[in-house]
Protein backbone atom coordinates (compact mmCIF):
# COMPACT_ATOMS: atom_id res chain seq x y z
CA UNK A 1 0.00 0.00 0.00
CA UNK A 2 1.71 2.96 -0.83
CA UNK A 3 1.82 5.51 2.25
CA UNK A 4 2.06 8.84 -0.85
CA UNK A 5 -1.97 8.31 -0.92
CA UNK A 6 -2.64 9.18 2.68
CA UNK A 7 0.10 11.72 2.92
CA UNK A 8 -1.08 14.16 0.19
CA UNK A 9 2.22 15.11 -0.25
CA UNK A 10 3.21 18.73 1.40
CA UNK A 11 -0.84 19.32 1.55
CA UNK A 12 -1.69 16.71 3.61
CA UNK A 13 -1.99 18.53 6.69
CA UNK A 14 -4.85 21.23 4.78
CA UNK A 15 -6.28 18.53 3.47
CA UNK A 16 -6.74 15.93 6.44
CA UNK A 17 -7.67 19.57 8.60
CA UNK A 18 -10.22 19.94 5.85
CA UNK A 19 -11.54 16.36 6.18
CA UNK A 20 -11.61 16.55 10.03
CA UNK A 21 -13.53 19.86 10.07
CA UNK A 22 -15.96 19.16 7.37
CA UNK A 23 -16.94 15.82 9.21
CA UNK A 24 -17.25 17.34 12.88
CA UNK A 25 -19.14 20.33 11.11
CA UNK A 26 -22.15 17.10 9.19
CA UNK A 27 -21.55 15.35 12.76
CA UNK A 28 -22.71 18.34 15.10
CA UNK A 29 -25.70 19.90 12.01
CA UNK A 30 -26.84 16.47 12.24
CA UNK A 31 -27.29 16.03 16.08
CA UNK A 32 -28.40 19.39 16.28
CA UNK A 33 -31.45 18.52 13.83
CA UNK A 34 -31.88 15.51 15.34
CA UNK A 35 -32.72 17.19 19.06
CA UNK A 36 -34.70 19.94 17.63
CA UNK A 37 -36.94 17.59 15.52
CA UNK A 38 -37.51 15.37 18.99
CA UNK A 39 -38.26 18.47 20.66
CA UNK A 40 -40.78 19.77 18.01
CA UNK A 41 -42.27 16.26 17.76
CA UNK A 42 -43.01 16.29 21.30
CA UNK A 43 -44.52 19.86 21.41
CA UNK A 44 -46.76 18.62 18.21
CA UNK A 45 -48.15 15.44 20.29
CA UNK A 46 -48.61 17.44 23.50
CA UNK A 47 -50.60 19.82 21.65
CA UNK A 48 -52.63 17.19 19.23
CA UNK A 49 -53.19 14.24 21.32
CA UNK A 50 -56.13 16.58 23.32
CA UNK A 51 -57.89 16.94 19.56
CA UNK A 52 -57.33 13.31 18.39
CA UNK A 53 -59.10 12.32 21.26
CA UNK A 54 -62.49 14.47 20.48
CA UNK A 55 -62.07 13.00 17.23
CA UNK A 56 -62.31 9.94 18.15
CA UNK A 57 -65.29 10.36 20.72
CA UNK A 58 -67.26 12.36 18.08
CA UNK A 59 -66.79 9.47 15.78
CA UNK A 60 -68.47 6.75 17.98
CA UNK A 61 -71.27 9.03 18.64
CA UNK A 62 -72.02 8.91 15.11
CA UNK A 63 -71.87 5.56 14.43
CA UNK A 64 -74.35 5.18 17.49
CA UNK A 65 -76.74 7.74 15.79
CA UNK A 66 -76.76 6.04 12.46
CA UNK A 67 -77.25 2.73 13.76
CA UNK A 68 -80.33 3.89 15.66
CA UNK A 69 -81.39 5.95 12.55
CA UNK A 70 -81.36 3.21 10.44
CA UNK A 71 -84.37 1.29 10.12
CA UNK A 72 -83.35 -1.78 8.64
CA UNK A 73 -83.49 -4.96 11.72
CA UNK A 74 -79.56 -5.91 10.52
Amino acid sequence: MNIELFIFGVHGQFVWSAFLFTIISCLFLYLRTKIKLQNMEKKFSEHFEQTQNFKVEVLEKKTHSEKALSGSLI
